[in-house]
């Protein structure tokens, strides 16, 4: 569901061949490692199965990319369907370990930084347009917390800390209640 939404946000905007790449990038690797990684439980009795497509530096560096490249041409509020698929992915080991090794390009930081830039915007229908995406952003990094090197990186002063707390203070104060719920569950 989550793929079939990105692709028709992807499909409504504007053309382009790097938001194609980008497309087909997120098709051919991240949904095949997401699907190896949380199988269908009702379609396999054998769920503690170890996945079929492992976690590598080459995966999560062309998916990055990929986000990069959307995160660009996507406003927020189309972008959360990317961020629950990176909210999943961080509940890997390696994809976790990955990420508080402070990839470039660093996914993340880009998602957190859009947060941001959402959250100080001047325009209230622009906020409470990507509500999702705030939900999700708030998702993502709790999953953060289940591993310590990522915990580490999150909360390190010279990472992402300010970027961390600065969204969770200001979804704090979000006139959603689900966002302001999920921001105090963080």
């Amino acid at each position: 569901a989550v793929a079939t939404k990105l692709g028709s946000f992807i499909d409504d905007a504007a053309p382009s061949t790097d938001i194609q790449s980008a497309k087909q990038a997120i098709s051919n690797i991240a949904l095949p490692f997401l699907k190896s990684r949380f199988p269908d439980k009702t379609a396999s009795t054998a769920t503690t199965q170890k996945p079929t497509i492992p976690a590598s530096p080459v995966i999560l560096t062309k998916w990055a990319m990929s986000t990069i490249t959307l995160a660009k041409t996507l406003p927020p509020a189309r972008l959360f369907p990317l961020v629950d698929m990176w909210r999943l992915a961080t509940l890997d080991e390696f994809v976790a370990t990955w990420l508080a090794a402070k990839p470039s390009p660093d996914p993340q930081q880009v998602l957190l930084t859009m947060a941001l830039e959402l959250l100080d915007s001047p325009d209230p229908t622009q906020k409470s347009s990507a509500r999702n995406y705030l939900l999700t952003i708030l998702r993502l990094i709790a999953n953060g917390f289940a591993h310590v090197a990522l915990t580490r990186a999150l909360l390190a002063r010279d990472g992402k800390r300010e970027a961390v707390t600065r969204t969770v203070v200001a979804t704090l104060l979000h006139e959603d209640a689900a966002v302001r719920t999920a921001a105090a569950s963080l």
